[in-house]
């Protein structure tokens, strides 16, 4: 697959957006500006919508040039704003999962969909208010009608919010039919609830597949890097470890996730796990350190092949005077062995 404006990109860094990198911290524009200039591809992996991460690319002047929204589900060209690749939800599916969630007894309005670039909730108060300074953000009177009737189409995530026991049956049936699922606890609509939060995709849909798709439609030259802190990053750091790749993990993730990554990677045996020490600014001052080795060691491999000799030449002896002893000289193949004598 070829895609246009883009060349092949040196190297690749995925990375999760939230409790990994800081887009506040002024100097990560600068950092991504750089790993560009570098021939760097840095793709933002993230659970989050593909709108909400353009969203927060142009309020802090992030240079981003493809996203990996919806725990992989989409791969977007923000540039151009046209799909890379995507998987969308079985439609016949997502009716069960709405009148399933009607018969746990959960709240209508707690229910939210994407299409991977936009977000559809209700116009409940609270919900309205939680998403108030989203530009993404879509608001329906009979969300649940309107995702029946085909008026909100091509979907590729529904997220439930509820009570701890509510989201561990609707994991139980999503699963029972086919979905994957990752449940967490959220702040929707208001902390105060303390719901639990659902996210449904189809199966097989995560980032570590999106990983090895991106690889494979824009091959990196030096290969690539994921970084990243939560369970949803699982399967990228081990998609990595798969390709003897690097798998950065946060060092105040869970201690059962990291220690997991570890063991996967002695297992395997191939790849790198680092585990970075938690800062104010995130993983930020990390990415900074990695793209200057990258950047050193493209130098040093440059200055190498600068001093290669020519591939497959004979050595021939040229004396430089006669009598003196001979010294060497490349001679291309193929081209008759002679002695060549300075004249004096």
């Amino acid at each position: 697959m070829k895609l246009k404006g883009f060349a092949r990109p040196n190297i690749i860094a995925f990375f999760d957006k939230d409790g990994t990198t800081d887009w506040k911290d002024s100097e990560f524009r600068t950092t991504l500006q750089l790993f560009n200039k570098m021939g760097g591809l840095a793709i933002p992996t993230t659970g989050r919508t593909g709108g909400d991460v353009e969203q927060d690319a142009k309020k802090y002047k992030v240079p981003i040039r493809v996203v990996i929204a919806d725990n992989g589900a989409i791969i977007i060209d923000e540039q151009s704003n046209e799909t890379i690749d995507k998987i969308k939800l079985e439609e016949s599916k997502i009716a069960q999962i709405l009148d399933k969630f009607e018969e746990v007894g959960g709240n209508k309005d707690l229910i939210r969909v994407t299409d991977g670039k936009n977000i559809y909730a209700t116009t409940d108060r609270e919900v309205r208010k939680y998403y108030k300074n989203n530009k993404v953000a879509r608001f329906s009177h009979d969300l649940r009608k309107d995702i029946k009737s085909g008026n909100i189409e091509s979907l590729t995530k529904i997220t439930l919010a509820g009570s701890k026991d509510q989201m561990q049956e609707m994991a139980d049936f999503a699963e029972e039919i086919g979905f994957w699922t990752d449940m967490d606890k959220t702040k929707f609509p208001a902390k105060r609830q303390q719901n639990i939060r659902l996210d449904i995709a189809e199966k097989g849909i995560n980032k570590g597949r999106a990983v090895k798709r991106t690889n494979e439609i824009f091959n990196p030259i030096d290969g690539y890097i994921c970084i990243g802190n939560g369970w949803n990053d699982l399967s990228m750091f081990k998609q990595a470890i798969d390709d003897g790749m690097v798998a950065a993990i946060m060092g105040d993730s869970s201690r059962e996730l990291i220690e997991e990554v570890k063991k996967y990677q002695r297992d395997i045996g191939k790849g790198r796990v680092i585990i970075i020490p938690p800062e104010k600014e995130r993983a930020n001052n990390f990415f900074r350190s990695f793209i200057k080795l990258y950047q050193q060691r493209r130098e040093e491999e440059q200055k190498k092949s600068r001093r290669k000799r020519l591939p497959n030449v004979e050595r021939i002896d040229v004396p430089r005077t006669l009598g003196e002893k001979s010294q060497t000289m490349d001679r291309r193949p193929n081209s008759p062995r002679r002695n060549i004598t300075e004249e004096r």
